[in-house]
């Protein structure tokens, strides 16, 4: 059996972990319970969209680019490229619907509905973008929609420092709970309220 000082070290890293991914996690967690809130009553402060439209001449180039595309795919480098510099826009990670003759490009876009339409008859590119205001923005953080890969990889993040964040304060909870008659009584509550809570309103 290990002895307490041999204990320390091991206990003393938990607590760190705990620590650092605690600052993370309640951070994060703000921001999910406000987005959160937000998503739930997204009527109380609703904008109206502003909508905008911009067109652009297609290249040859370009549309021979755009007519070998299937649907769902996502834009070449070399798309991307020309049709951000036409816009003035980060174009990566679009993706294109093809219907017939029809081609839309769905760029990702919090807050916004962005689609380029390809009109091959005309050789013109038409942009039209919904603002849907900061409240759309923030709700589409939470669910992670319209969000490029960077965001993706954040989310990750936020869900690993949330399980070292509970399991490091779990273990805490066991080499403590020794000291606190209280501490079993009351981390079943917390189990069993919320359990019982969610099991209400599914039958309502």
């Amino acid at each position: 059996m290990a002895s307490p000082s041999a204990l320390k070290p091991w206990r003393m890293y938990v607590r760190q972990i705990h620590w650092i991914t605690a600052a993370f996690s309640v951070t994060c967690l703000c921001l999910y319970a406000l987005t959160g809130f937000f998503l739930n009553n997204e009527g109380l402060l609703a904008t109206a969209p502003v909508t905008t439209r911009v067109e652009r001449p297609l290249s040859s180039a370009l549309a021979a680019e755009l007519g070998g595309v299937t649907d769902g795919a996502i834009l070449s480098a070399q798309a991307t490229d020309d049709i951000g510099h036409l816009f003035g826009m980060d174009a990566r990670g679009a993706k294109v619907r093809v219907s017939g003759a029809k081609v839309t490009i769905n760029l990702p876009d919090p807050g916004k509905r962005t689609t380029i339409s390809v009109d091959p008859a005309k050789s013109r590119l038409v942009l039209d973008r919904s603002d849907r205001g900061a409240i759309a923005f923030l709700t589409d953080l939470h669910k992670g929609k319209n969000v490029r890969p960077a965001w993706r990889y954040f989310i990750d993040v936020f869900a690993i420092s949330v399980l070292l964040f509970s399991i490091s304060g779990f273990i805490l909870l066991v080499i403590q709970a020794r000291m606190r008659k209280m501490t079993w009584p009351l981390v079943a509550l917390g189990v069993v309220v919320p359990i019982a809570f969610l099991i209400l309103i599914l039958h309502l």
